[in-house]
């Protein structure tokens, strides 16, 4: 099975590695899991649709 990051394109996917790496560094958290949410990971985006990304994260 292959996970959902791994199904975004590869510009989209470095960058939303990189906010989630701001968000670390940021806020001083750890992030322990992202998971793609939304349309794209339901499998029905549309046109115009945006990546939603939910995570768990435990204070550093």
């Amino acid at each position: 099975m292959q996970n959902s990051i791994e199904r975004v394109d590869g510009h989209l996917r470095d960058r939303i590695k990189e906010e989630l790496k701001i968000i670390e560094e940021t806020y001083d958290v750890k992030i322990c899991l992202a998971v793609e949410s939304g349309s794209r990971a339901w499998g029905f985006p549309s046109t115009d649709s945006d990546y939603d990304v939910r995570f768990l994260y435990v204070p550093r």
